[in-house]
């Protein structure tokens, strides 16, 4: 996610999305090229201190690899698998935000196996997911499709102030 510019916004979008939650909310962070890194290994309350921590992280992102669903998925679900029927959480509504600048090009790459997969993970957790394609480059079919079968929206983004909008608008 490093050309046009696209990471700086995907950047932007991210802290402004993490900037409107608060103490009652729980979060996780997810970055995925060939692989999926996180933040923590587990959901964390919202507080200022862990929301100044996230946002250095974010700062810290660096586009490199590949482009693999799969492992961001996995690492998403690991994360509230982790969380789960612990006091990491609130136990109310489970929301994953979902967004690429890019093709599949590792991992799982046909979007009925991909859902599967994800269908897989989410059974306990009933997380809806919400996606977000930047740029014209992005895959707008998987993601799409994933939305639409997960109880969330999908958006196709052309600029920066729309992926900000439509990101705080889950």
């Amino acid at each position: 996610m490093n050309t046009g510019g696209k990471l700086d916004i995907a950047k932007e979008a991210a802290k402004n999305v993490v900037s409107t939650l608060n103490i009652f909310d729980f979060v996780g962070f997810v970055t995925f090229s060939s692989q999926a890194k996180s933040y923590k290994n587990n959901l964390i309350e919202a507080n200022k201190i862990n929301i100044a921590d996230i946002d250095g992280y974010i700062d810290g992102i660096d586009a490199t690899g590949g482009t693999n669903f799969e492992a961001g998925f996995r690492k998403a679900f690991e994360i509230i698998d982790n969380s789960a029927g612990s006091e990491l959480g609130t136990g109310c509504e489970t929301v994953i935000l979902f967004l690429t600048d890019g093709e599949i090009t590792e991992g799982i790459d046909n979007k009925e196996t991909l859902l599967d997969l994800i269908k897989e993970l989410n059974d306990k957790h009933n997380a809806n997911i919400f996606t977000y394609s930047l740029g014209k480059e992005a895959d707008k079919t998987v993601t799409k499709y994933i939305a639409c079968n997960m109880n969330g929206l999908f958006e196709n983004i052309e600029n920066s102030l729309d992926l900000q909008k439509a990101m705080n608008s889950y």
